[in-house]
């Protein structure tokens, strides 16, 4: 009995088998067919351009019905290798399989055709926002089945098709939003600029819709919105301007000429020019999106920024008594806040503007110092040569008694001396006072802050300065004794600014008076003074070096004539010194001027004297002709300082060099007499061998000329 059950199976299967074979055999030459003719079909439609007169919904059904036939036939076979798996199914699988793929692909093909045509009629009879939708389809079709047809002769043809189509459809929404926002510009005088903006009232919003959906609205509204902030928004908030508006267009007049303008008035113009954007522009795009956040994206940072500098930072109060009137300014900085956020222009969360009605203590105290900071720079920046005479004391160059007794010191001690100081150090001495003097009203971190910043202003006196003027005080000595004068004029100001500062502020409990100090400060800028004088010092001494060094002074032994630019050299160090003289007398105080110029005329005359040192032989001619240049040293030279008699006391070597001179022209027996077996004036200022070289140059060998350099030890 089971084996008659067996077989009857066996031969069901055999006839279920033979049933598949015949079912895929019709399957098999449908789909070919079908191929086929979709094939045909969109070639001679994409491809060759010809007229079709197949319709694309037979097509469709048909893939339909093969593709339900597949999808049945599937099943069977599924069922048949789950019961009994031979090499028939499993061939009768891959078949069915092949025959899926291609009708999918047939299929898929039908479906682009079919949205491309819809996609037409939509824009043909105005929907261009359907239209706009199913490209994006198309658009999405095409990008996910890539790998799947882009080897098909067909799909490049509708490719094209679809790319052509789709561009059609941006231009002409293009041209339509260039009919609908005009803009125009009139120059009404030098100063005053007319512009309009007209957006017409008929424009249709389905074409903004459109153009988002084609992904060209970006691109239209970075360009307009880009034009809209620098031409209107940037101008109301930098320039005096007027704003109007009616049913459809703005107008803003600009007056480049007036740039201060009131908070509110700013903010006022802002809403109207934002209130006619809103009411033209604000078009539902779907998603939570619309044209006026598309706008505010692309410009809202940048006018956020541009408002708070031009407008918002410029409302807090500049000083203590208008807090009062900055409490009605507050408001108005609320209100355009919830403006913004009503139309979309900021998120919540954006405390950008909201910051600048609240905290206006921390805004007031930044703003101060900033302030402060830049009229410190402005005036560090100025000409150094405009200056004013400040005489508070007379100094006598008398010799210094050594003895201080300190019950008697003069009224004179704790004075500065007559000079002369830029007028922008006292502008400077006066920021400073008035830094003080705010701090004086201010109370907790503000009172610390202004404290500080003024302490800083001072540091950075000795800093910025001199950098910033640093190439005229490298070319120009009398900037360098003007800021050497300057920063003097400073520290000695600072000596008791501290002291009268803690006076005032003896019942200010926010600061620490026994930090309230500039005496380490003062240093700071002797320092710097000092300093740009030395270096000026260098460079004159320099000069006046470089000008003996090529005069020919060094070949007295090795030429028989007297150098010709011996006096000429000469005659330019004392031109030069005269010129020092000229900008440096009446700009220094007189004690630091006979210093400078004692110390320049002592490296001049170390220079000539070790020059002649060094000669071998010195010829009587040359020795008559020096002693001539020399002359002129002695009869110049003098003439450089206040009391030409006090002349030794400056220049240090000023009795060796007339020492020189007199040796220059002596005898051997007035060089003996005035040696004086080392206790005269020539032994004071020359060594043994110092003279005994000058005698050899100056004398020939002889036995009174032996005798004396004998006795010379």
């Amino acid at each position: 009995m089971s084996n008659f059950i067996s077989e009857v199976l066996a031969t069901a299967d055999e006839m279920e088998l033979v049933e598949l074979s015949s079912r895929m055999k019709n399957c098999n030459s449908e789909v070919s067919n079908l191929k086929t003719e979709v094939k045909n079909c969109l070639k001679k439609k994409y491809v060759e351009y010809l007229p079709i007169f197949t319709k694309n919904k037979d097509l469709v059904n048909e893939a339909t019905l093969l593709g339900e036939e597949i999808d049945n036939l599937k099943n069977t076979i599924d069922n048949q290798i789950k019961r009994k798996s031979t090499t028939e199914v499993k061939t009768l699988s891959t078949a069915l399989q092949e025959n899926a793929i291609s009708i999918s692909v047939v299929s898929l093909l039908l479906q682009l055709d079919k949205l491309l045509n819809k996609a037409k009629q939509d824009q043909n009879s105005g929907r261009f926002v359907e239209a706009a939708q199913t490209l994006n389809k198309i658009e999405t079709l095409l990008q996910e089945n890539q790998e799947d047809i882009e080897y098909l002769d067909i799909y490049e043809g509708i490719d094209n098709e679809f790319t052509k189509f789709q561009a059609k459809c941006t231009v002409d929404l293009m041209s339509k939003w260039k009919k609908y926002i005009t803009w125009t510009e009139e120059k009404i005088d030098k100063h005053k600029t007319k512009r309009l903006l007209m957006i017409d009232v008929n424009m249709n919003k389905e074409n903004i819709k459109a153009l988002y959906y084609h992904h060209q609205l970006i691109i239209d509204l970075s360009v307009f919105s880009e034009k809209f902030f620098k031409d209107v928004l940037c101008n109301i908030m930098t320039n005096e301007s007027i704003v109007e508006e009616d049913k459809e267009t703005l107008t803003v007049i600009s007056n480049c000429a007036v740039k201060d303008q009131s908070c509110p008035n700013i903010l006022h113009n802002l809403i109207v020019v934002l209130n006619f954007l809103n009411l033209k522009l604000n078009v539902d795009l779907g998603d939570g999106e619309s044209v006026m956040k598309l706008i505010a994206n692309l410009i809202s940072k940048d006018f956020l920024q541009c408002l708070v500098k031009n407008c918002l930072s410029n409302s807090i109060p500049r000083r203590r008594e208008e807090f009062d009137r900055h409490h009605d300014i507050a408001k108005e900085i609320i209100n355009f806040n919830n403006y913004l956020l009503e139309i979309g222009f900021i998120e919540e969360g954006n405390n950008c503007i909201l910051d600048y009605s609240k905290n206006i203590d921390l805004l007031f105290a930044v703003k101060t110092c900033q302030n402060y900071i830049e009229l410190a720079r402005t005036i560090m920046k100025k000409d150094l040569s405009n200056m004013f005479e400040e005489s508070t004391q007379e100094i006598k160059l008398e010799a210094p008694d050594e003895t201080v007794i300190l019950s008697e010191l003069p009224e004179s001690f704790f004075q500065f001396p007559r000079c002369q100081v830029s007028t922008s150090a006292k502008e400077f001495l006066y920021l400073v006072h008035e830094i003080l003097e705010e701090l004086c009203n201010s109370r907790g971190s503000l009172a610390i802050n202004l404290f500080n910043l003024s302490r800083n202003i001072l540091k950075m006196y000795s800093a910025v300065v001199p950098e910033y003027h640093k190439q005229i005080l490298s070319t120009i000595p009398q900037q360098s004794a003007l800021l050497h004068n300057n920063c003097m004029y400073l520290a000695h100001n600072l000596t008791t600014l501290g002291t009268d500062l803690r006076k005032k502020l003896s019942n200010n409990k926010d600061l620490n008076l026994q930090m309230i100090t500039f005496i380490d400060i003062v240093p700071v800028l002797q320092e710097q003074g000092a300093k740009v004088m030395r270096e000026q010092l260098v460079t004159q001494s320099k000069i006046l070096v470089d000008i003996i060094g090529d005069s020919g002074l060094v070949t007295l032994s090795d030429n028989p004539q007297f150098p010709k630019g011996v006096e000429k050299a000469v005659r330019q160090c004392l031109r030069q010194l005269a010129l020092l003289q000229k900008v440096w007398q009446h700009v220094l105080p007189v004690n630091v001027y006979c210093k400078i110029i004692g110390q320049l005329c002592n490296t001049l005359l170390e220079e000539i004297i070790s020059k002649v040192l060094t000669a071998k032989d010195i010829p009587e001619d040359a020795s008559t002709q020096l002693v001539y240049v020399f002359k002129i040293i002695q009869e110049k030279s003098p003439l450089l300082f206040t009391e030409p008699k006090e002349i030794h006391q400056h220049v240090i070597i000023w009795h060796k060099f007339n020492e020189l001179v007199y040796l220059l022209q002596a005898s051997l027996l007035q060089i003996e007499d005035r040696w004086s077996d080392g206790k005269g004036p020539l032994a004071l200022e020359f060594k043994a061998e110092q003279v005994k070289q000058m005698v050899r140059a100056l004398f020939q060998i002889s036995d009174k000329r032996s005798v004396l350099l004998a006795k010379i030890k």
